[in-house]
């Protein structure tokens, strides 16, 4: 079974421009032109505290034309429930929100509450697809805990699994060392060099990741130059046995 996963950190349908208007349809726009099966999104605004938290999510896939899933990680101020989502042509089997504990003492630097968003998927193929994705945070302590409960989450997964998001690091930064352990990164799979993902107009690093277990074969992987947020989309075809 061939499927098209994007990764994408939309910054709120933030538009990375002057004006950093708040645009989802641009959003939509964007993710639409790549006609990805899978959408992984991170920093997804929810709106307000109640039934219709999932704002963004539902707004893109009502645009789009399927379904999605909004996992609440906080609830920032002036933003409402804040977190990361899963846009789906297949049907989502389930989904639920996997808590990343807060360091105890937090020490200089940005914090933020995290978490991980775990689904199975009907893809057609002979198994349902598990999905793990999560937006890592800035600090190192923060990445400690995030590493931890997504190892722990892969271990207890049955295959096919993907795992994508924004992890905040570069591959050289050991704290990622039990992801490339435990998957294979898609970016080391395809025969192309490695691309970088941020910041959008200018990307210097790699920060935006797919990972996926043994038996899934890349077959392309492309992280095209768009702007529409401060993160380029990485996109990778999959064969899903």
């Amino acid at each position: 079974m061939r499927l098209r996963l994007m990764t994408y950190n939309i910054a709120s349908c933030r538009i990375f421009d002057q004006q950093k208007r708040v645009d989802v349809a641009a959003t939509g726009r964007t993710i639409a032109a790549f006609k990805p099966d899978l959408v992984v999104l991170n920093e997804v605004r929810g709106g307000e505290i109640g039934p219709d938290s999932a704002g963004q999510t539902m707004q893109l896939a009502r645009q789009l034309g399927i379904d999605g899933y909004f996992a609440q990680a906080t609830c920032l101020p002036g933003v409402g429930a804040y977190g990361n989502a899963l846009l789906s042509r297949f049907p989502i089997v389930r989904a639920e929100v996997v808590p990343i504990p807060d360091p105890p003492v937090r020490g200089e630097g940005y914090y933020e509450t995290r978490c991980l968003l775990r689904a199975v998927i009907e893809v057609g193929a002979r198994r349902p697809l598990t999905l793990l994705a999560s937006h890592f945070g800035l600090v190192d302590d923060e990445k400690i805990n995030a590493v931890t409960v997504a190892a722990e989450a892969i271990r207890n997964a049955s295959e096919p699994l993907v795992f994508a998001g924004d992890l905040n690091m570069t591959q050289d930064n050991p704290i990622l060392a039990p992801m490339f352990a435990l998957l294979q990164d898609a970016a080391r799979s395809d025969d192309g060099p490695l691309q970088m993902t941020f910041p959008s107009d200018q990307p210097d690093r790699r920060i935006d990741y797919i990972f996926h277990s043994p038996s899934i074969q890349v077959q392309v992987l492309e992280v095209p130059a768009v702007m529409t947020s401060d993160h380029r989309p990485v996109i990778v075809d999959l064969l899903i046995p």
